[in-house]
């Protein structure tokens, strides 16, 4: 059925054009390190990525982005509009001791806020007391070392890096202070965005017209998938740029149950609906690099190669950065994740609460029985019951001809002398927009719809204010009913 009016007013001005393929750019707001915050920034590859931003989530989503792509298959790499919020919430440190310790020394205190997230460790290789004993640092989390180096003296501070100095206390018997082997873990965390800071970010979006949809790396809770779909409807009535949002579900608390968790989630968001919203309820376990640079799933699993836990919304983004906007990324083997070897709780109780995430219009993850691979089990937006958009390729076809039919309308409201002088001149603009719509989106052997109509100026209104309306109809294939709204456009006064 259809949704009924979608009541928009545009204004001329704004429009700006894009050299990339517009339908399969979108854009990424997450925390980073480097790079100015609330700047849009065009990333091409993860190595630009790294340069930009330097580390943090964004980086990581970016670099995932990236490797989805199948170029053995064809598939043509697209670039991503990145921005990251301003960092105001201040860092932490925290201090682990090493379960072998032997040295008599106190833990240490710290000093400073850190400026990055980092995992320092420091590891004793020679006994003694502050300024006889040594040590070695790594930055990297214990991957690589450098060169050892002596205890600064006593109650002095050593540095951690980013921003952040330890301080140790020579035990009451000096020599007794540290051994060999003694580690010492620093976690670092850096600054990040708060809910405020990111809501912020999204604000520069608005008028970037090179985004049909954005991912949003943030955990996100009833109210802030409120204040998104509240965001994305501005973008589209105000601002004249429809998109679709893709955010993440909550995590699962270390005391919760697998049950209690999926219940919790299923309560959070019930009572939220939207047509541009969409919340990733899974995780996929990510293989830096790629599966098939780590020799492919078999070896991934047999070899239990390291990897992480990440919600799979980047690989949803992915998929549908890499797909023409009528395929769904849940089109088994052509949407295989080439990062994700497996999802996290499959056998501890996802698959029983599957349906019921999938039934609320959560995007969920599936393994198929004789399909080797990670796949989207459908990309459901969290819309009403009643909506015509229940999967992202309605709604980014929606988005894609609404784009069209304002890109063809606003030369036409600046020739007035043309479209005033008679109701042959309303004609002729709506023939060129059909034809416009047409041409994009039903090419022979690559047709986005099925059938479509536009009708401009259906009540007779534009002679009087003005305001040109637009009914717009687009059949999609397999569906006995077209999908409607309307929209009106006027020239800025």
């Amino acid at each position: 059925m259809a949704t009924g009016d979608v009541k928009t007013f545009h204004e001329s001005g704004g429009v700006a054009a894009s050299a990339y393929p517009a339908d399969r750019v979108h854009a990424k707001v997450g925390q980073a390190e480097s790079g100015n915050h609330n700047q849009i920034y065009l990333i091409g590859n993860a190595a630009q990525a790294k340069d930009v931003f330097g580390r943090g989530p964004l980086v990581d989503a970016l670099i995932q982005h990236f490797e989805e792509f199948n170029v053995d298959r064809g598939e043509q790499v697209v670039p991503v509009l990145a921005i990251r919020p301003e960092n105001d919430d201040a860092g932490s440190v925290n201090i682990v001791e090493g379960d072998g310790n032997t040295g008599a020394v106190a833990t240490p205190t710290t000093s400073g806020a850190p400026t990055a997230t980092r995992k320092v460790v420091l590891v004793v290789t020679k006994a003694g007391a502050s300024g006889t004993a040594e040590y070695k640092r790594s930055l990297d989390g214990g991957i690589t070392f450098e060169s050892p180096l002596v205890f600064p003296a006593s109650a002095s501070p050593l540095s951690l890096g980013s921003g952040v100095t330890a301080t140790f206390t020579d035990d009451a018997t000096p020599a007794d202070t540290f051994d060999v082997g003694d580690t010492f873990t620093f976690e670092l965390t850096g600054p990040t965005p708060s809910t405020e800071s990111i809501l912020a970010a999204l604000e520069f979006l608005k008028q970037e017209y090179r985004a049909y949809f954005i991912q949003v790396l943030h955990k996100a809770d009833l109210a802030f998938a409120v204040a998104l779909n509240a965001l994305a409807a501005e973008m589209a009535t105000d601002f004249h740029n429809p998109v679709r949002m893709i955010v993440e579900a909550l995590a699962k608390t270390g005391d919760e149950t697998v049950a209690e968790y999926y219940a919790r989630l299923m309560s959070e968001y019930e009572p939220f609906f939207s047509d541009r919203v969409m919340i990733v309820a899974w995780e996929g376990y990510y293989i830096a690099g790629g599966i098939e640079a780590a020799g492919g799933i078999a070896a991934v699993e047999a070899l239990n190669v390291a990897g992480e836990w990440r919600n799979a919304a980047t690989f949803l983004a992915a998929r549908a950065a890499a797909s023409a906007v009528n395929e769904s990324t849940a089109w088994v083997e052509k949407n295989r994740s080439r990062t994700f070897s497996k999802i996290r709780y499959w056998e501890e109780g996802y698959q029983d609460y599957y349906d019921s995430l999938d039934d609320m219009r959560l995007v969920v993850g599936k393994l198929y029985d004789n399909y080797q691979g990670i796949f989207i089990a459908s990309d459901k937006i969290k819309s009403h019951p009643d909506s015509d958009f229940i999967e992202l390729p309605e709604g980014r076809r929606a988005d894609k001809m609404h784009r069209i039919v304002r890109m063809t309308t606003l030369p036409f409201l600046h020739a007035d002398a043309e479209v005033n002088s008679s109701s042959g001149g309303i004609a002729a603009v709506e023939a060129a927009v059909n034809a416009a719509v047409s041409k994009q989106m039903m090419q022979a052997g690559a047709r986005e719809i099925s059938s479509a109509k536009v009708t401009l100026d259906p009540d007779k209104t534009y002679s009087q204010d003005q305001i040109l309306k637009a009914r717009i109809q687009m059949g999609i294939k397999g569906r006995t009913k077209s999908i409607e709204w309307t929209t009106s456009f006027a020239i800025l006064k």
